[in-house]
């Protein structure tokens, strides 16, 4: 199935954006493989990295979390 379809886009239904939204959806797929220690290796998911953060009582900088996310 395509992101299209999954957001029910057609000609008399239009989707500003899907374009972005698809590379986004790529980019966090893409990060969450590069750093399994945030993100979990069995499960990717974004908010495993909530769970590392409170679990380790981490704070990250914004400096620090940029290589993450580039």
């Amino acid at each position: 199935m395509y992101l299209f379809q999954e957001f029910q886009v057609n000609a008399e239904n239009p989707l500003v954006g899907l374009e972005g939204r698809l590379k986004l959806l790529q980019r966090l797929g893409k990060v969450l493989e590069k750093h399994p220690s945030f993100f979990g290796t069995d499960n990717l998911r974004p908010e495993n990295m909530a769970d590392y953060i409170l679990c380790c009582k981490i704070i990250l900088t914004t400096k620090q979390l940029k290589p993450l996310l580039y």
